[in-house]
């Protein structure tokens, strides 16, 4: 019980009589097998004449890694600043413990405002300190373009050689980035003293 305790199924030895086919029994100091703790085993065979017996010492070992399976995919891709990352957890199971998914630990966060990729771990330990584990990668993209809005109107008519030309500005933002305000770059220059459409 608790995955420290196991039972084995036994196959006889070879057996062999000049006159009869024996039986075969064994016997041993209780029916299960404690990990690590060697058990002996006597075996026993009658011929219903004559007996004649043997031991052997059997141990049980747990030598295999716990397996981890992701709860849905396998790798996720959120884009960035859109929503948030909701764990989905994982399952494990330990081929002398059974279901070990009690024992996991999650490692690993997810920035939902910067672009990257972000592993989450999943590990887990058996009571025989073998230990399994898997990532889950979720990678945070940057697919979605900034947004800009003029300050001022979107059309401006001045007189010519009489009114000068102040550009209001605009202010940008991105839903990863913030505010990218600063990072606006104007082209175009607007000649006062010629008629004309200047684009901005």
């Amino acid at each position: 019980s608790g995955g420290t305790r196991g039972t084995a199924q036994l196959a006889p030895p070879e057996v062999q009589d000049n006159c009869a086919t024996p039986s075969v029994t064994h016997s041993m100091p209780g029916e299960e097998f404690s990990i690590g703790t060697a058990q002996q085993v006597t075996w026993l065979a009658n011929d219903g004449q004559n007996e004649a017996s043997c031991s052997t010492s059997l141990t049980m070992v747990d030598t295999l890694a716990p397996t981890v399976a992701l709860n849905g995919a396998s790798a996720v891709a959120l884009e960035c600043g859109v929503g948030q990352y909701v764990e989905a957890g994982a399952t494990a199971s330990d081929a002398c413990a059974g279901d070990v998914s009690n024992r996991i630990t999650i490692s690993g966060a997810v920035n939902a405002a910067a672009k990257g990729s972000y592993p989450i771990t999943y590990s887990v330990t058996d009571g025989s300190n073998n230990a399994g584990g898997a990532v889950g990668p979720v990678g945070r993209n940057d697919t979605l373009a900034p947004s800009i809005a003029l300050v001022g109107a979107a059309t401006m008519r001045l007189e010519c050689g009489v009114d000068s030309f102040t550009n209001p500005g605009a202010t940008a933002a991105d839903i990863c980035s913030g505010d990218l305000t600063g990072a606006i770059l104007t082209s175009h220059a607007v000649n006062a003293a010629a008629v004309g459409t200047y684009p901005v």
